[in-house]
């Protein structure tokens, strides 16, 4: 039972070994049948994905001719997590974005926002956290940083009653190459 393995117990050659059948195991599924559907299948959505959202994009700029872009990165915080045992169900991550969705669409910033897009991921330290990108109109709107923290707070009290974390990739933009943050004109939309 490999729960019972007491690797510091190995000698080098042991861990040599151990290493070498690892791999062995990896070379084998990644050169599967049934690996490479898995893979051709993730490269077509990700595909899909992204001329999905160069579509949105493109739909978005012909009803206003510029966007106040929030990049905002939501979770849970660390500690909360490690109370939880790192472990967080999906039911809740999800339950948690239908209500923070909710309450942006009726919020006072309903009447300018355009759009969102988001990506859920998944990590070993941070578990489940969302990335999203919010599209509001540039007529209506100008504080990029503000609003993304107001949002960010929106997340972590309201939301998820403290237990909540943000990044506002706004307060930072110069950390991406491609931006695609803050205010985008129309004749400027390959920043996105």
């Amino acid at each position: 039972d490999a729960a019972d393995l007491h690797y510091e117990n190995l000698s080098a050659h042991d861990h040599v070994e151990l290493v070498r059948r690892a791999m062995n195991v990896i070379m084998k599924e990644v050169s599967s049948v049934s690996f490479k559907s898995y893979l051709r299948n993730c490269e077509r959505a990700v595909n899909k994905n992204s001329k999905s959202f160069e579509t949105l994009v493109d739909c978005l700029f012909k009803k206003t001719s510029r966007m106040l872009v929030l990049r905002l990165d939501i979770g849970y915080s660390l500690p909360y997590l490690q109370s939880q045992g790192w472990k967080i169900s999906l039911d809740r991550v999800k339950n948690d974005f239908s209500l923070y969705l909710r309450l942006l669409r009726r919020g006072r910033l309903e009447e300018s926002l355009c759009g969102y897009v988001w990506k859920l991921e998944f990590g070993p330290t941070k578990q489940y956290h969302y990335h999203l990108m919010i599209f509001l109109d540039g007529a209506k709107h100008h504080e990029d940083i503000k609003l993304c923290e107001e949002l960010g707070e929106l997340w972590k009290v309201r939301v998820t009653s403290g237990a909540g974390c943000y990044f506002n990739c706004n307060r930072n933009k110069e950390r991406y190459r491609k931006r695609g943050i803050g205010m985008i004109a129309w004749n400027n939309a390959q920043a996105i």
